[in-house]
């Protein structure tokens, strides 16, 4: 019976070496998961908080938007559009900046959260610093110039501080035409921010919740305040972003994290008591007190039971928490999907919006260029009337100088011979054979003109026509001090043209090249020279006589060069042109089959050249 006694004290100490080991085993177990349910809890505060910043984020992402908007606006572009055109505040700039702030108050009106306004005041500044347009109608507290950001590019949140308060606002640069014009600045509401995206539910909490910009807190409601007070004890610029700071302020733990809030200067920083994350007992007091408690088995035994009760209420409450966020997960990603399928069918709008501009555009210019072909045959019809009227004035004119010049030739030829050798009466008579002869040649042309304007059209040569042409205004182009230069080969093939048509083409190319000339150089210059030359050349597989007239005058500037064939259009000073020569000569080229087309650098030359199709029907001799 003695054996039996001897293990017994043995026994007893294994068992109890086991129990306290098993004890020891289940003291450790219940620490390491308590530092891992203190982790859950620190994971959970940031993602709130991150959460929090994300919406804080995108409501200041709107109000961006909106500035944008009001940028946009007609009413300040109608404004600035006025003041460019110098309007004065009495006569109708003032009338625009009543519009300008009709905007302003709008857009207060329409922005609002649960029946609150976003915007408190918003403001509009010229580029020199002066307020244009007020909301609240203050106007005069600021030194306004500060506001101005003419680097700026686009929308941006900034603060402000008052000496008192820090105040949030949304700026934009307005630019017109390019250039910077102004500024808009819109007070946000700092109530809105903080009733609908700060404040925390509870009132047993002691958390406090507030955005931050350097060392300054947003402006808050006067109980928020009061939380501030006690838990602003440290500087906020200790907490660094994303990680937990812990401090002491009146004997209690506290614990702040700060996270930062996306395209602002702001950063929201959480300030609480540490036992609202960790409970009331740390993992180090607990393994203390089960130590304690091995020793009394019973009382241990008990503890053990208290302490995994409290571990299961706080796994309870950690699905729960789980469970909310998984169901504001689910109503994000709703609200996502809302959001795509808005923008979807906003930018099908944008696209029948343009299609149907794209629609109309093409329709505007068929009915445009209808209404330039209607044009440009009506001119034609009242060049060919003003010229067959011409014609038959010419005529007339023509037949009654004619008579009197042959009598005045044959008087000139009987003074010649009656002169006896006197060499003063001899010269006379002869210059005024000569003029006289000059005359009768300027008639024959008249009534050459006169009867070939409504001929069809016949066989003709090239340099006739040109000659005809030179013969009316080569007297004129020589008295401006025009220097003729004309290389007309010998043997070029003949034409089948309307003459006088072709003719009327020449002269208003060399009307104009006399205009460009005598602008360019008024007085006798070696440049001053008109080149005129003709050349065969192939074109679509068909031969053209083409007849280029060069000169060194103003040019054509490129942006106009395209247009000057266009009906009524002219370079010329008022009343100096009416800007139908160049467009009637283009149809006559046109309408025998032929081309017109101008080469030019401004300031330095400009090249006609009229294409003309080679007759192969027949022959045609020169003029003898």
């Amino acid at each position: 019976m003695k054996t039996p006694s001897k293990w017994v004290p043995a026994a007893l100490v294994v068992a109890s070496i086991m129990l306290v080991a098993y004890i020891g085993v289940l003291l450790v177990s219940n620490y390491l998961s308590q530092v891992g349910l203190q982790k859950d809890a620190l994971e959970r505060l940031r993602h709130e908080m991150e959460k929090r910043a994300t919406a804080v984020s995108y409501f200041y992402s709107e109000r961006q938007g909106d500035l944008k908007t009001l940028a946009a606006s007609r009413a300040l572009e109608v404004f600035f559009e006025n003041r460019a055109l110098g309007m004065t505040m009495e006569y109708g700039l003032g009338a625009s900046l009543i519009d300008v702030y009709v905007r302003l108050t709008r857009i207060i009106e329409e922005r609002k959260i649960d029946g609150n306004r976003i915007y408190t005041r918003v403001v509009f500044i010229d580029d020199s610093g002066k307020l244009l347009v007020d909301s609240s109608g203050k106007g005069r507290e600021h030194e306004w110039k500060r506001f101005l950001a003419p680097g700026g590019k686009d929308a941006t949140i900034v603060t402000w501080h008052d000496g008192k308060l820090l105040m949030t606002m949304a700026s934009i640069p307005y630019f017109f035409k390019g250039e910077y014009s102004g500024q808009i600045v819109a007070w946000i509401s700092p109530e809105i921010v903080y009733k609908h995206f700060i404040k925390t539910e509870g009132v047993a909490s002691e958390r406090v919740i507030y955005i931050v910009c350097g060392g300054d807190h947003l402006h808050l409601p006067a109980d928020v305040q009061s939380k501030i007070a006690f838990s602003g004890l440290f500087d906020p610029k200790n907490v660094k972003i994303g990680e937990i700071h812990s401090f002491k302020t009146s004997g209690v733990e506290m614990l702040a994290l700060c996270v930062p809030v996306r395209d602002t200067p702001f950063s929201m920083i959480a300030v609480l008591p540490a036992s609202e994350v960790f409970g009331h007992t740390s993992p180090w007091y607990l393994l203390f007190v089960m130590g304690i408690l091995s020793v009394v088995i019973l009382g241990g035994g008990v503890f053990v039971l208290r302490i995994n009760t409290r571990n299961l209420t706080l796994r309870v409450r950690f699905e729960e928490a789980k469970r909310r966020e998984r169901e504001i997960e689910e109503k994000k990603e709703l609200l996502e999907e809302e959001i795509f399928m808005r923008q979807q069918a906003e930018e099908r709008l944008k696209e029948y919006s343009v299609n149907l501009e794209k629609m109309v555009r093409e329709r505007t210019s068929k009915l445009e260029n209808a209404l330039n072909d209607l044009q440009e045959t009506q001119a034609q019809l009242l060049q060919s009337e003003k010229m067959a009227s011409i014609g038959e004035l010419a005529a007339g004119v023509a037949h009654e100088i004619n008579n009197p010049i042959n009598g005045i030739i044959n008087y000139a030829q009987i003074l010649v011979d009656q002169s006896d050798g006197q060499d003063e009466v001899t010269g006379i008579a002869g210059r005024i054979i000569k003029e006289g002869d000059r005359i009768a040649g300027i008639v024959k042309n008249l009534l050459a003109f006169a009867r070939e304007w409504k001929e069809e059209s016949g066989p003709a040569l090239i340099q006739d026509i040109l000659a005809d042409s030179l013969g009316l205004v080569e007297r004129q182009i020589l008295k401006d001090g025009i220097r003729l230069k004309v290389d007309i080969p010998p043997g070029l093939p003949g034409i089948r043209v309307r003459k006088q048509h072709i003719q009327q083409v020449f002269l208003n190319i060399l009307s104009n090249v006399r205009h460009a000339l005598n602008r360019r150089f008024p007085g006798f210059h070696e440049d001053k020279v008109l080149e005129i030359g003709s050349e065969v050349v192939e074109i679509e597989g068909r031969r053209h006589i083409r007849t280029t007239f060069y000169d060194r005058g103003t040019g054509i500037p490129v942006d106009i060069l395209g247009r000057i064939c266009n009906p009524f259009f002219s370079t010329k000073p008022r009343g100096e042109g009416t800007g139908m020569g160049l467009s009637i000569s283009h149809g006559i080229i046109k309408d025998h089959a032929g081309r017109l087309r101008f080469d030019s650098v401004e300031g330095e030359y400009t090249k006609a050249m009229v294409d003309l199709p080679v007759d192969t029907g027949q022959e045609v001799e020169d003029k003898k």
